[in-house]
């Protein structure tokens, strides 16, 4: 279970707005980096989005987290996504690095593979 891994076998994402007005991005980078030395936590900021992404007719700041990505919730959605893509990614080559399969080193990591940590 989730609860008997230890710390640096985990992963989290959280994600802010920028225009939260429950929860101050200080906060947020507070808890990001006070998080870093047991594991990988990664934080994306939503630049314009309040405390809950515009869902239930929030206003917070200019459209409530609406921008290039879509509306709030779809704007989430495609972080998350991408985040986990990124996780799904460097979980098979450390797979595949414990394996073996990678023995001359041939198999070099993109920067995308790396950009949704940190």
């Amino acid at each position: 279970s989730l609860s008997d891994a230890p710390a640096e076998a985990w992963s989290v994402l959280s994600v802010h707005g920028t225009a939260d007005e429950h929860v101050a991005v200080l906060r947020a980078r507070m808890y990001h980096r006070q998080h870093l030395a047991g594991g990988r936590h990664g934080l994306r900021l939503v630049d314009g989005a309040g405390h809950s992404f515009g869902a239930g007719g929030e206003g917070g700041g200019g459209g409530g987290g609406q921008g290039a990505g879509g509306s709030g919730p779809e704007m989430v959605a495609s972080i998350v996504n991408d985040w986990l893509e990124g996780a799904r990614r460097l979980n098979e080559q450390a797979a595949s690095e414990e394996d073996g399969d990678n023995l001359g080193g041939d198999k070099q990591a993109d920067d995308d593979d790396l950009a949704f940590y940190f």
